[in-house]
């Protein structure tokens, strides 16, 4: 059964894998030491501070990690609150965890910023997640090129809501 709960600082390691493995296949790139090193010090760092701004948690099942959702409050005075990262394992997809995530996530959300726009940005190239993001209610209002951890400039859509109260997951 798969159970839900916030992050712990002992998450890292697996919280990066599925990053690093999910960013990988969505750039197209081979797995390097550099990268895995990079996304692990990043999730080390965000998860040894306890941010008030910041909720990170994580699907999991017999004590292995599935998924993870990254939120910030207010982390932007135009765009509002950010989804920061959402990721499911590859062999753990279509079983519902990503739309759970992101129902805890607009809980959160609403309980910490309920008047707050909401944004998050997605490589161009990533329909299925895109697809997902506008069954939820967001709306894509750019496209822009930035750069990306392989040193490259990809195509990114930032999707946007008015507030979490108009991000429908079913």
């Amino acid at each position: 059964m798969i159970g839900y709960r916030k992050a712990r600082p002992g998450d890292a390691l697996a919280i990066s894998a599925i990053h690093v493995r999910n960013f990988c296949a969505n750039n197209e790139q081979g797995l390097t030491d550099a990268l895995s090193k990079e996304f692990l010090a990043l999730w080390t760092g965000r998860l040894q501070v306890d941010n008030a701004n910041q909720l990170i948690q994580v699907a999991q099942e017999n004590e292995v990690l599935l998924g993870f959702i990254c939120v910030y409050i207010r982390e932007d005075m135009r765009w509002g609150s950010l989804i920061d990262n959402l990721h499911v394992a590859s062999g753990e997809r279509q079983k519902g965890i990503a739309s759970s995530l992101m129902r805890q996530a607009i809980d959160w959300l609403m309980t910490h910023a309920e008047d707050d726009a909401v944004y998050l940005t997605v490589l161009e190239s990533n329909t299925v997640a895109r697809s997902m993001y506008e069954r939820l209610g967001g709306e894509c209002v750019e496209t822009f090129e930035s750069d990306n951890h392989a040193g490259t400039r990809l195509p990114n859509c930032r999707y946007t809501w008015t507030s979490p109260r108009k991000m429908v997951v079913r």
